[in-house]
């Protein structure tokens, strides 16, 4: 079965030590973009976080807030905000 998309959580996976992506990270995502796999993030944290991350590698999609926010790099695909109440 091909690999048809990759997630990369944040801290640890996606980041370092130092808080940034690594020279290998951005070469495997690279790869994989030329391969054909789609390429996101998968984090608890808000859009605004990823963002940065999204234009800079030109990934493909982000699943923020645990689900509740997902985003591509044209368009959002899913809301489920937290009622107010």
């Amino acid at each position: 079965m091909a690999i048809k998309a990759v997630f990369f959580d944040i801290d640890g996976t996606f980041l370092n030590d130092r808080k940034r992506v690594s020279s290998s990270t951005k070469k495997a995502i690279s790869q994989m973009k030329e391969d054909g796999i789609l390429v996101g993030l998968a984090t608890g944290r808000g859009p605004g976080f990823v963002q940065p991350f999204m234009d800079n590698l030109g990934l493909d999609f982000a699943v923020t807030y645990n689900g509740q926010y997902i985003l591509t790099k044209d368009r959002v695909l899913f809301t489920s905000p937290i009622d107010k109440k």
